[in-house]
């Protein structure tokens, strides 16, 4: 059955009789104006690179809704109550990409932090990978301090000689224990590290 011979009502006293292949008519009726719709919000969101298919899922997910809950009561065509629905839904999705994009910006850490007398982030990124170093790369510098805080006396000497540089035989060397002790209290730190979270 071709959509331009029926109306919207017709096809939606159809649907609503649970007859599920008259959805598709209304979908092949529609989709020209999921397109336009999807295409406005892609050109007007373009900066935070939207992919179009789930753009146009999105759109869909509204033009669904719109056929589910459309009221043949009220005083308002199927046309501007189903471009509501998916413009709303849109609009939404594009919301929370931007405002996951301005959460990634305002907690973000700048590279020039100084974490220690002298010693800045970008040169502890640049020194290798490590336990301790990834508490660095995930974390502030208060939450950085208040996780040393938490350690005991040993634990934090510890801590902050290999947040420093210093090898695990280095560690030993200078705390007078062995390089297996300097491993074991490293993994202890990071087992808290992680459960801190």
């Amino acid at each position: 059955m071709d959509y331009k011979s029926i109306n919207d009502y017709e096809i939606l006293y159809l649907i609503e009789d649970e007859n599920d292949g008259y959805k598709s008519i209304m979908y092949d009726k529609y989709k020209y104006v999921m397109n336009r719709l999807c295409n406005k919000y892609l050109q007007f969101y373009s900066t935070l690179s939207i992919d179009r298919d789930d753009l146009y899922q999105e759109a869909f997910l509204g033009f669904d809704y719109a056929i589910s809950h459309f009221d043949f009561h009220r005083d308002v065509t199927f046309y501007t109550y189903c471009i509501l629905c998916v413009e709303s839904k849109i609009k939404d999705y594009c919301q929370r990409l931007l405002a996951k994009k301005n959460l990634l910006l305002s907690t973000s850490i700048s590279l020039e932090t100084e974490l220690y007398e002298n010693i800045y982030l970008s040169d502890v990124i640049s020194s290798g990978e490590d336990v301790c170093h990834s508490v660095i790369f995930n974390e502030d510098i208060k939450k950085i301090i208040d996780f040393k805080n938490s350690l005991s006396v040993r634990q934090a000497q510890i801590f902050e000689l290999r947040m420093n540089g210093f090898s695990y035989k280095e560690i030993a060397t200078l705390l007078s224990i062995d390089v297996k002790g300097v491993y074991n209290h490293l993994r202890s730190i990071k087992t808290k590290y992680n459960n801190s979270l």
